[in-house]
């Protein structure tokens, strides 16, 4: 049955995209707000992990997922905007939405329809339901100044790591024309620290970490790759199955360095317990991956005002599915940490309440 109003999504990125596509495939007209000047959110910016097989990394879903809504014409995708105000009147929300700044928009510019219209004037709709699927913030590495990043060109994070990959310039790494290079992943950089109020797995750091040492490995075999990790986090569907293809070509070490020093020349040196012995080791590397962990959308506590959903502790929004008449929805890592199949099966779930309530 269609409905008589659309229904208004804020975010363009994996739960937003699917939340759209879902609900349009069930006849309902959609509405998408997207902060940034483009849809697809930071897995667009992901590499395929590929090697000699798929590494089920999902960067492909998000770039035909993508295309697929921008061509569908029941989804109207407006970018460099954000909600500016609701409210509930009756069966209606109407809902606002404002331009963001210019330096908040990335890219864009007139909206063409490969990115959406580019939000330059208020906008007021009357929509049926809101799904919020703002997505989230990486931690940003520099908090952690022990760690050296920005400071020494051979600390880098896996977002610097994807990017170099996506765009093919591995031989602009630091380690070009290094024979056998050293290569270290820290695992839990901004996430399990209870200190800071971010006791939490990120949910996605260790699976990131493997699969970039796998597509590393299959492009660059010689490379020496160690990972420090707290837990290895190694479940879901298949994963565990490509975990032990790793087994003899990685070095796995417990306990993560909390300091990076410089060694000769731009390498990096760790201190850490040599699992063996239990005494402390030092070793140079010529470069450390930071993987740094998930934060709630720098917008969660304005969403939270205006939307009138609380908070969790840790600062994400609490999951809402519009239960008891309420007629918003949150979706994906706004609510918590998860992983790209994680964010579409809520996206599916939530749409499938919203479609039976």
């Amino acid at each position: 049955m269609k409905r008589k109003r659309p229904v208004l999504v804020l975010g363009g990125g994996v739960a937003g995209l699917t939340v759209a596509e879902e609900l349009a495939r069930n006849g309902v007209e959609v509405l998408l707000l997207e902060k940034q000047g483009q849809v697809g959110g930071h897995a667009a910016q992901w590499a395929c992990m590929a090697t000699e097989r798929c590494q089920t990394c999902s960067a492909c879903i998000v770039t035909d997922l993508t295309r697929r809504v921008i061509e569908n014409p029941l989804i109207e995708v407006y970018t460099g905007g954000k909600l500016g105000g609701v409210s509930v009147e009756g069966e209606t929300v109407k809902a606002e939405g404002v331009p963001v700044s210019e330096s908040g928009v990335e890219s864009g510019e007139g909206g063409g329809r490969s990115e959406g219209r580019l939000l330059q004037a208020s906008l007021a709709w009357e929509v049926d339901a809101v799904f919020v699927a703002t997505g989230f913030e990486t931690f940003p590495a520099e908090e952690k100044p022990l760690l050296r990043y920005g400071k020494l060109d051979a600390v880098t994070t896996p977002a610097d790591l994807d990017r170099v990959l996506l765009e093919d310039r591995i031989d602009s790494l630091p380690v070009a024309g290094i024979a056998e290079p050293r290569v270290a992943f820290l695992q839990c950089i901004g996430s399990r620290d209870r200190e800071a109020g971010r006791d939490y797995c990120s949910q996605v750091c260790c699976k990131t970490s493997l699969r970039l040492a796998a597509r590393l490995l299959d492009e660059r075999p010689s490379w020496a790759i160690t990972i420090f990790y707290i837990d290895l986090q190694v479940f879901g569907k298949g994963f565990r199955e490509f975990y032990r293809s790793l087994e003899g070509r990685i070095r796995l070490v417990q306990g993560v360095p909390s300091e990076v020093l410089t060694a000769e020349g731009d390498r990096a040196s760790l201190v850490f317990e040599e699992p063996a012995t239990g005494d402390l080791k030092t070793e140079a590397f010529d470069l450390v991956v930071l993987a740094v962990g998930m934060l709630p959308p720098t917008d969660a506590a304005e969403l939270s005002g205006l939307l009138k959903v609380p908070l969790e502790r840790r600062g994400f929004l609490e999951n809402v599915t519009g239960a008891n008449g309420s007629r918003f929805y949150t979706v994906g890592a706004c609510r918590a940490p998860t992983d790209i199949p994680g964010a579409r099966r809520q996206a599916m779930d939530a749409v499938a309440r919203y479609l039976t309530r």
